[in-house]
C-alpha cells in the first residue's frame, strides 16, 4: 500500500482517518512533505485546512540536488546556506533580496529551485506563512524527534543490562527525576515486567500521559 503512491493508494488514509476523526473540518493545518499526491487529496478532502511544506524535508531535498553539482564543498555550502535564508526570510523584501543573490550562484542549482519551488512560495516561504497555525513547529518531525531520542538511547542496549535502565535514561534525558523515583521504585515490584503487578499498569499510564 505504502510503497505505490498512486492516488488511490494514498486515498485510504485520509478517508480513514475522516471515519475515526468526525471533527475533521476544524483542523487548520496538514504539515506534508512535497508529495504532489498527498497534497492534492488533502486539499480535496479537507478542503478547510491549509497544506504546508516541512522545512526538515525541503532542505533534506535541496541539500541532496547541492550534493550532485560537480563544484566544491565551499560553493555547496554557500548555496545551501543562502536558500535556507531565502526560506527563513522574514518579510517579502528580505525574499526577494536571498532569491536575487541566489540566482548568481549556479546556474544549474538556479534551474531546479526556479523551476520547483519559486511556483510554490505560499507552502514554505517564512514570511507568506507565518500567520498560520502550526504550532511554533515548521516540521512533521515532531514525534518522529522523539522516537530518535528513545532509539539513541535504546541503541546502547549493549551497555545497558536491562530494558528498565534504558527506560530510566529516558526518562532521567527528560528530566522526570520524580518519575525515575517512582519508576524505581515500581520496578522492584515487577517480575520481568508482567502485567499482573497492580502497580504496573497505572504506571505506565501515567508515564505514557506525561511523555506524550
Amino acid at each position: 500500500l505504502l510503497v505505490h503512491k498512486s492516488q488511490e493508494n494514498i486515498r485510504q488514509l485520509p478517508l480513514k482517518f475522516q471515519s475515526a476523526y468526525t471533527d475533521f473540518q476544524v483542523i487548520k493545518t496538514f504539515m506534508i512533505d512535497k508529495d504532489f499526491n498527498e497534497m492534492a487529496m488533502i486539499r480535496e478532502l479537507f478542503p478547510s485546512s491549509k497544506v504546508l511544506l516541512c522545512y526538515f524535508h525541503i532542505i533534506k531535498k535541496l541539500k541532496a540536488y547541492i550534493a550532485k553539482l560537480h563544484i566544491d564543498i565551499e560553493r555547496k555550502k554557500k548555496i545551501l546556506d543562502l536558500s535556507k535564508q531565502v526560506i527563513y526570510s522574514s518579510d517579502e523584501t528580505k525574499f526577494n533580496e536571498n532569491v536575487n543573490s541566489l540566482t548568481s550562484l549556479n546556474n544549474d542549482y538556479w534551474n531546479y529551485f526556479q523551476q520547483n519551488w519559486l511556483d510554490y512560495i505560499d507552502l514554505w516561504a517564512r514570511y507568506k506563512r507565518k500567520v498560520g497555525i502550526t504550532l511554533l513547529s515548521n516540521t512533521n518531525n515532531i514525534i518522529e524527534s522523539f522516537y530518535r531520542v528513545v532509539k539513541k538511547e535504546f541503541g546502547r542496549r549493549s551497555k545497558l543490562s536491562h530494558l528498565g535502565e534504558a527506560l530510566t535514561r529516558l526518562m532521567v534525558l527528560l528530566n522526570l527525576k520524580s518519575d525515575v523515583q517512582q519508576y524505581n521504585f515500581t520496578r522492584q515490584e515487577l517480575t520481568s515486567f508482567t502485567i499482573n503487578n497492580t502497580n504496573y499498569p497505572a504506571f505506565i499510564e501515567e508515564r505514557r500521559k506525561t511523555l506524550t
